[in-house]
């Protein structure tokens, strides 16, 4: 099976998930991870954090799909995030490290 249609599978698998159980965070946030429209993928991950407002995987699968859709106001803010509700998680202070370097915050 090639990649690309087990992404779509794996899409579909979730999707179904959602709607079967919408109050279930984690379906949105592997829809959202295995959505390749980056605006659909936004969509549900923003769901999956309405559900679960402490996730930090869905905060990084956020920030990373706000920078792919070049919101970096948006992605720094779903970091900071990350860092205020898990202070020692280094990738989100990389990432926002990373970011100020490249706008040449520092």
């Amino acid at each position: 099976m090639s990649s690309g249609c087990a992404g779509g599978l794996s899409k579909s698998i979730f999707a179904a998930a959602a709607r079967i159980n919408p109050g279930f965070y984690r379906s949105f946030l592997y829809l959202g991870s295995a959505e390749p429209d980056t605006g659909a993928a936004i969509e549900a991950l923003s769901t999956a954090l309405k559900l679960n407002p402490v996730s930090v995987s869905t905060l990084l699968s956020l920030a990373k799909r706000f920078a792919e859709a070049g919101d970096l106001p948006q992605a720094r803010n779903a970091l900071r995030q990350c860092v205020s509700i898990e202070p020692s998680l280094g990738v989100a202070q990389a990432r926002l490290g990373e970011m100020a370097e490249t706008a040449g915050d520092w």
